[in-house]
């Protein structure tokens, strides 16, 4: 009976139109991540005949191509160019690339190359094979961390090729040695990308020189003053900035020296953001929010000491629709508290940290929800005087209470009387909901609260990303 249901549905998907069979392996394609695309295309291609005859004939099934090579840095050290080490068999590797992009033929790239400590001459090999194909490759992410070989990178990956020209989303990652030269390295031509990622690990004064114009998402992290300021001076409608890894945001404020080698605060310069909706920094600096007068989406872990906060950055961030920091004191004392009567203000994340383990959550629960509540305060006559309660337009509130990094322990949830606050915060908050973030299993006090109150208290052990609790419970 169930080999009949079995050859049944076989035959019911081999009724349906060739388009429709190669669409669906597309989307199968797309839910997978890059260690998984390999097994799922030889699995798609050897169920049948007919089924390796559609991927075949289907150019995108084939157009994700990556080549990630990786030698052990004990075993390069002292290598000359010309030895390949103890390292991966980089001729298979290469040879399910060439013929991947021979099935791709002429379907957009989106091109992933990972060389880590890869011998020169290795990595000639992967030039001289992806090379012929750049001028199709719409997305670019190349991770190259090169702590023996000292490859030289211009000749080699930078500046990217002009045949890059249909280029849309680049994600640069370079780990090279100190013994580098130290003159500045170009990244490319001229190009408009919609995203453009760039991380390093490099001397703190190596200069990149971009010409890159950025429509839609930048990030940059461990990049230099002076880079990024060259970088910015392009990117005046970028819509979302990352920065992270700088360690004085100062000089935001001031334009480099012609010689790009020092900040000259004689010259003040003035920055324009006028697009950009979402910033994410380490440490908040005014001059940013100054330039951003449309911000909605503001994360930062620290802000700047003794800031001047000018009515135009309070004008900013009055408008701020999501928030996410450290602990709700940063949230309060922000530009003078301007958020806490603030009817934009829609959604509050926060990571609660401490510097030790914590076997008794409830204080410190109620000490970072106290905000939240609305205060009561009695007179002579006993009568009770309810005041409205700050952050008034607030529908969502995500606390990330069980992480742990760098040997931070974060509060621990499966505490008897934690549950007590929550009901408390959720009774009196009536129009928002309280999301904790946990990576593992809570008591059943707490996920009876979830199942009486689902629409109210959610315990999101996934991880879900704070853009998507946004969307589901907000927009």
């Amino acid at each position: 009976m169930n080999g009949a249901k079995s050859s049944h549905t076989l035959k019911d998907i081999h009724d349906l139109p060739p388009e429709i069979i190669r669409e669906i392996f597309l989307i199968g394609l797309a839910s997978s991540n890059a260690y998984q695309d390999i097994k799922y295309r030889i699995a798609i291609s050897s169920v049948s005949h007919l089924w390796r005859s559609f991927a075949l004939e289907e150019p995108r099934f084939w157009s994700d191509v990556s080549i990630s090579l990786r030698w052990p840095v004990s075993r390069v050290y002292g290598a000359t160019d010309q030895q390949s080490g103890d390292g991966p068999d980089h001729v298979a590797v290469l040879s399910r690339a060439s013929v991947w992009l021979r099935r791709s033929k002429n379907a957009p790239l989106h091109l992933t190359l990972m060389l880590y400590n890869v011998p020169l001459v290795v990595q000639r090999e992967v030039r001289e094979l992806v090379a012929p194909h750049f001028y199709r490759v719409k997305t670019l992410s190349l991770r190259l961390h090169q702590y023996a070989y000292n490859v030289e990178l211009k000749k080699l990956w930078l500046p990217l090729p002009d045949s890059v020209g249909s280029l849309r989303a680049l994600e640069l990652q370079l780990l090279i040695g100190d013994d580098y030269p130290d003159d500045p390295i170009e990244l490319g031509p001229p190009l408009t990308l919609r995203r453009f990622v760039f991380d390093t690990c490099t001397p703190p004064n190596r200069i990149f020189l971009s010409k890159f114009e950025v429509s839609e998402k930048l990030s940059l992290n461990d990049v230099c003053s002076q880079s990024i300021i060259n970088i910015f001076e392009r990117c005046p409608d970028v819509k979302c900035l990352e920065l992270s890894g700088i360690p004085c945001p100062r000089f935001f404020m001031y334009p480099p020296s012609p010689q790009f080698s020092i900040i000259d605060e004689r010259q003040p310069v003035r920055w324009s953001f006028a697009s950009l909706h979402r910033l994410s920094i380490h440490k908040l600096h005014h001059s940013l929010i100054e330039a951003a007068p449309n911000l909605k989406h503001l994360q930062f872990h620290e802000i700047t000491p003794e800031i001047v906060w000018k009515p135009t950055s309070v004008d900013t961030l009055s408008g701020l629709e999501v928030i996410r920091a450290r602990d709700m004191d940063q949230i309060i004392t922000l530009a003078s508290g301007c958020l806490v009567s603030s009817q934009n203000l829609k959604a509050i994340g926060l990571s609660l940290r401490f510097p030790r383990p914590v076997y008794n959550p409830a204080p410190l629960f109620s000490q970072s929800v106290a905000p939240f509540l609305s205060e009561t305060v009695q007179d002579d006559i006993r009568s009770q005087i309810s005041r409205p309660p700050p952050f008034p337009g607030l529908k969502l509130l995500v606390m990330d209470i069980s992480l742990h990094k760098r040997g931070m322990v974060c509060v621990d949830v499966n505490e008897n009387s934690l549950p007590v606050y929550v009901e408390k915060l959720l009774r009196m908050r009536p129009g928002m909901v309280l999301v904790f973030r946990v990576p593992r299993y809570v008591k059943e006090s707490l996920q009876d609260l979830s199942k009486l109150m689902p629409d109210r208290f959610v315990i999101d052990c996934d991880l879900i990303e704070m853009d998507d609790l946004v969307e589901r419970y907000i927009r």
